[in-house]
């Protein structure tokens, strides 16, 4: 990440893990690291959720990830197909 000045790369994570439920967010996705998708935050980290078809049933979003899936639920990858997504890759 390129910085302009001394402390912008420190705000853009801090802004990363700011992110709020119904927000869109860009990130590469983990089942093909060539293709950028869009998505919602549903669940911050701490949150609890009942999942779609996720390997567990109910889950807590771990420290540092979102649970995100798209507009039409059910269609389509999100995290009830690849679980949270680090902070990091939005």
């Amino acid at each position: 990440m390129a910085r302009e000045n001394e402390g912008d790369e420190v705000k853009e994570s801090e802004r990363e893990m700011e992110r709020q439920r119904g927000e869109s967010v860009l990130f590469w996705s983990p089942k093909n690291p060539q293709q950028k998708i869009i998505k919602r935050v549903i669940a911050r980290e701490g949150d609890f959720i009942k999942t779609l078809g996720y390997k567990n049933r109910y889950l807590r979003v771990p420290d540092c990830h979102f649970w995100i899936e798209g507009d039409h639920q059910g269609h389509g990858l999100d995290s009830n197909s690849f679980g949270p997504v680090s902070h990091f890759s939005a």
